[in-house]
């Protein structure tokens, strides 16, 4: 996914990626939706590492909401953070 994808819906406040196969989330695309509100990144199987970190940072400050009622973003690799929480 690149930053060029959404360089035309700043206005989106929802963003659902389940079942990507996304290994992480660019910090450029969340920081050019500034009216994001909800980001769905669960099902896929992210990398846990700085990046990752600091998009989750991103949405704790901004109170952007990242996990449903029943599932939340899990940590795929690196195999000692598998399974875990992404945040």
């Amino acid at each position: 996914m690149s930053v060029e994808t959404f360089a035309k819906v700043s206005a989106l406040v929802w963003l659902k990626l389940v079942l990507n196969k996304l290994r992480t989330v660019d910090i450029n695309i969340v920081t050019a939706l500034p009216k994001l509100s909800t980001l769905y990144p669960y099902r896929n199987p992210l990398r846990c590492d700085c990046q990752l970190r600091e998009v989750w940072r991103w949405c704790k400050d901004r109170n952007v909401q990242t996990v449903s009622d029943t599932i939340a973003p899990k940590s795929d690799t690196p195999s000692e953070v598998k399974g875990m929480w992404w945040g």
